[in-house]
């Protein structure tokens, strides 16, 4: 038996993705270790190191990448909505009922304010919701890894933490339920409004919690160590894609409540998100890499002005919201304005959000989401810098502390 190995050069479209993918790795692994060299989020040097791909006149076919680039940014995301349920305590806004009204004044002050701004822009008023309820969100993705990066701890951190938990959720779960006004607006079926967002909500929430409570039925069976309940979290995230994808659901709800809900139902395996979230480090940096080579496909002479104008509006409302809380919420006015500081990340979920939306009626919202993808790419290396630097400044940064 003889095999024969093709003769030409040419790489057929398997090979060519596990050659970008692989590119693309190392690619982010060896900027993210330069960026932290010159003190600066990993994340950026992640970003860049995919924007520099995405405009690079390489000849591999990005095009080709879609689908796994999505399946490893939902995967990895997915992953690190594990660290972050890890992290952020249910129970605090009982102890503390001050964070709660921070939440809500940060969120309404959010919302409010960039709805005004894209009706300003002429941008319809159902779509100018969703928009509002996809700026709701505080990257948690950015959030847990800035924090893992510095190694911070404090209150800041842990309140940033919180937001951006209860930020995700919030926005998922508003601009799921605002669907229906855009169903009332451009669906023949009047039904429509009505049983679809319930659908995507009561579906997402309860896959969630089934496969939340078989993961933690079945680490009862795994034993002490840590590979099997690694595996299981592992499958689950994948489960929780594939069926969410399948049966038409929202997948970043569904991915969002299976952080949570895992631990909620898991929490005498507090150290499994910490080590999941070192193991599926690769993951990460194709999430941030992949979001990156995204730039390239971003019409900034188009939407720059209008997503500069949401990226101000929603950052001063947000600082601003947060920093008025400080009265109530513990924390005194310096820490107040740099944990809104701290919120500014949008990215990641945000674009999935949009692309969920923007699948129903894909031209009828082509220039908000034109809008929003520009305001996330802007984002994606000023929200990371954001974040650092109000922990630093914070003294929460045990990484900077050390090095001082």
């Amino acid at each position: 038996m003889t095999f024969d190995a093709p003769m030409h050069g040419n790489l057929g479209l398997p090979e060519t993705g596990m050659l970008v993918v692989a590119v693309l790795l190392l690619a982010g692994a060896l900027a993210g270790e330069l960026a932290a060299r010159v003190r600066l989020p990993r994340i950026v040097g992640y970003a860049l190191a995919g924007i520099g791909f995405g405009f690079a006149d390489t000849g591999l076919p990005m095009v080709d990448l879609v689908g796994p680039a999505r399946l490893f940014g939902e995967l990895g995301l997915g992953l690190l909505l594990f660290d972050l349920g890890r992290r952020v305590d249910p129970g605090w806004w009982r102890r503390d009922p001050s964070l709660a009204a921070t939440a809500l004044l940060e969120m309404g002050a959010t919302f409010a304010a960039c709805f005004a701004l894209l009706i300003t822009f002429g941008i319809p008023a159902p779509w100018a919701a969703v928009a509002a309820a996809v700026a709701l969100s505080s990257s948690p993705a950015v959030a847990v890894a800035v924090v893992r990066d510095l190694k911070a701890q404090g209150q800041v951190t842990e309140r940033l933490l919180w937001l951006s938990g209860v930020n995700t959720v919030a926005a998922a779960l508003a601009a799921t339920m605002l669907l229906a006004w855009l169903h009332a607006e451009y669906a023949a079926n009047p039904w429509t409004a009505l049983l679809h967002p319930l659908y995507l909500v009561a579906g997402s929430l309860a896959l969630a919690s089934a496969i939340a409570w078989s993961l933690s039925s079945g680490s009862r069976f795994m034993g002490p160590g840590t590979t099997g309940r690694l595996l299981g979290s592992l499958a689950a995230v994948l489960l929780a894609l594939a069926l969410a994808r399948a049966g038409g659901l929202s997948v970043p709800l569904t991915l969002i409540a299976l952080g949570l809900l895992t631990h909620m139902f898991d929490r005498r395996h507090q150290r499994r998100s910490q080590e999941f979230g070192e193991t599926a480090r690769p993951l990460v940096v194709l999430f941030f890499v992949f979001a990156g080579t995204g730039l390239a496909l971003v019409d900034f002479e188009r939407y720059a002005v209008p997503a500069l104008a949401l990226v101000a509006v929603r950052w001063l409302a947000k600082w601003l919201a947060v920093g008025v809380a400080a009265r109530f919420s513990g924390l005194d006015f310096r820490r107040s304005f740099r944990l809104g500081l701290a919120l500014m990340p949008m990215s990641g979920l945000s674009l999935m959000l949009v692309t969920d939306a923007g699948r129903f009626y894909p031209e009828m919202g082509a220039d908000l989401t034109g809008i929003l993808i520009t305001a996330i790419a802007i984002l994606e290396l000023l929200g990371p810098l954001a974040t650092h630097f109000a922990l630093v400044r914070a003294g929460e940064a045990a990484q900077e502390n050390e090095r001082a």
